[in-house]
Parts: structure tokens; sequence; C-alpha cells
């Protein structure tokens, strides 16, 4: 038998999951456009600080979810030191 913390905490994975899945699948056919994403709006080329923001954007969640997933209560405070140093390197 489920406790309800268990239970609701089963509901919020499975509803996570499957909106990632089906965020996924829209980027994968094209309903999601990601044109532009990386690009300077200037020249056009790749734009080596937003991709710099955007590999620290996924590698941070990945880390908050691995963290929640293996039920440390002090996750958010974990990421929000990290996710501030990482973004105290980007500033110009």
């Amino acid at each position: 038998m489920l406790l309800p913390a268990e239970f609701v905490s089963l509901v919020v994975a499975c509803w996570v999951a499957a909106l990632a899945v089906v965020v996924g699948y829209q980027l994968l056919t094209g309903k999601i456009s990601t044109a532009g994403l990386l690009q300077a709006s200037s020249s056009g080329e790749i734009d080596p600080e937003r991709l710099q923001l955007l590999m620290g954007t996924i590698a941070v969640a990945a880390y908050y979810t691995v963290i929640s997933l293996q039920r440390h209560t002090n996750a958010q405070t974990e990421t929000v030191s990290l996710r501030s140093a990482w973004w105290r390197s980007y500033a110009p």
C-alpha cells in the first residue's frame, strides 16, 4: 500500500515524464521551432554565450532531477548555488 506522499510523488513523476515525452516528440517533429536558438542576432553564427547558457541550464536541470530522484532534501539549495556560480561565470 502506498502512502499518500508516495502516491503524489509517483503521479508527479509520471506527469513530468509524460510532459518530457510530448515536448521531445514535438521538438523532433518540428512543431516546436528551434531556429535561431543558438545564433547571434547580428551575424547569424553560433553564439558561444548562448551555447554556454543552454548547456548550463540542461546540466543543472539534469543534476536537480538526479538529486530529486535520490530524495535528497536540499536539492533546491544545492542547485541554486550551482546555478548562481554558473551564471556568474557567464556575466560579461
